[in-house]
């Protein structure tokens, strides 16, 4: 088999959006097959076979797809390869008998599902077969599945498929590692008004795939217990990447975002600015170790500062949402930060800081924590009153400049 075969072009978007959305959560899919009267050919046996492994209904439960119409359906083919794959290499050496038992199925449905299978299960006895049957065109190397680049809702189809024959975390990272694509959000939208190039084509087409994971993780999250308890402990580990981490946690704990609950745009915020989509607010706190549980999935409190004790740093905290990238994805934001003393005078002041520059992974929804931070220590000779903290930040792709201003308090 070749190493394309199951790549599709991209030459209908419409016709990839409708299939995404019929075909997004590959177990809820499998539920809902069959008329009202029949329950789903896969309920029992595949959706949860990693369960409750039965391969010795295989040739029955698969003789029930191809009644269905399961086989022939092109949407549904990823995924059934995929879990049939699985249960074949879990048992190489049924594989001859299960295919001489079903023989009498159409070769559309051996060519296109069941031979595939075979080589996707990389079993010595799989290539076996193909020898002794003379299907040459399957024994050329085919990918793993757990090696696929994460960039079609056909791949995802295929590592759902990959899970529900196994039960392993191992397909489950993979689909996480859709969020990386986060940089191609809104893609879909801005087809419809682009030149049409493949560029664009692309963009949209990994798009689409960005919100076929977020679905599909949302939801089996929902109908598979294994499969939020997997994605609990991926967030548990230090394996993940911060655009992986923030996205897995938005989708397992939206109430626990960094976005809080009826959350304010920041240009309604004391200390905040918005514009064209781009928005910034600037805190101060005691706190050097939120900068460090930024990273963790549960987002970490903010506790405020308004008075300021000698000796004890004042850190400047900087959040924002949707800066503009480039053509390459990339974002380009900077600072200007200066604090003034209770009378009017410099304290301190720098410029040009580089709040993010580089690829930016993260949809317009998502608070982002500006890396940088400055600790403000006032000496016990320091005057007392209000200090001042200003700080320009610019969106260089956007071309937008927001003035924050925020203060601090210090007694005798």
């Amino acid at each position: 088999m070749q190493k394309n075969r199951m790549k599709r072009p991209l030459f209908s978007l419409h016709r990839l959006l409708t299939a995404t959305l019929l075909l997004l959560c590959t177990g809820m899919v499998f539920a809902e097959q069959g008329t009202p009267k029949q329950e789903s050919p896969l309920k029992d046996w595949m959706t949860y076979y990693y369960k409750n492994p039965q391969p010795t209904r295989f040739v029955e439960e698969v003789q029930k797809l191809s009644l269905s119409g399961m086989l022939k359906n092109k949407n549904a083919q990823p995924p059934c390869i995929a879990a049939l794959s699985q249960i074949m290499a879990q048992n190489p050496k049924k594989i001859a008998g299960w295919m001489t038992a079903l023989d009498n199925l159409p070769e559309e449905e051996k060519n296109q599902v069941l031979y595939p299978a075979i080589a996707y299960s990389h079993t010595s006895e799989g290539a076996k077969f193909f020898e002794t049957k003379g299907l040459k065109e399957y024994q050329a190397p085919s990918p793993e599945i757990l090696e696929m680049e994460v960039n079609s809702p056909e791949v995802l189809d295929m590592l759902w498929g990959y899970f529900l024959a196994t039960g392993k975390e191992e397909p489950i990272r993979r689909i996480v590692s859709a969020f990386n694509l986060t940089p191609y959000l809104g893609a879909l939208d801005k087809y419809k008004t682009s030149k049409k190039t493949e560029e664009d084509r692309k963009s949209a087409y990994l798009d689409v795939t960005l919100k076929a994971a977020i679905w599909s993780l949302q939801s089996n999250s929902k109908q598979h217990p294994r499969v939020l308890e997997i994605c609990e402990a991926l967030l548990a580990k230090n394996s993940l990447n911060p655009v992986e981490r923030r996205g897995l946690g938005m989708i397992l704990k939206p109430q626990e975002s960094m976005q809080p609950k009826d959350m304010k745009p920041f240009s309604d915020m004391p200390n905040g600015k918005g514009k064209d989509g781009f928005n910034a607010v600037l805190s101060l706190t005691e706190e050097e170790q939120f900068f460090k549980n930024w990273e963790k999935p549960e987002p970490p409190q903010l506790s405020a500062v308004r008075k300021a004790r000698r000796n004890v740093p004042v850190y400047t905290v900087l959040l924002f949402s949707d800066p503009g990238v480039n053509k390459d994805g990339a974002a380009d934001v900077t600072a200007d930060l200066i604090v003034l003393k209770p009378d009017g005078g410099i304290y301190i002041e720098e410029k040009n800081i580089v709040c993010w520059k580089g690829k930016y992974g993260a949809s317009a929804q998502i608070i982002q924590l500006a890396p940088w931070h400055m600790g403000i220590r006032i000496e016990p000779q320091d005057p007392e009153g209000v200090y001042t903290v200003e700080v320009v930040v610019r969106d260089n792709v956007k071309k937008i400049e927001l003035p924050l201003k925020t203060t601090f308090e210090v007694s005798k």
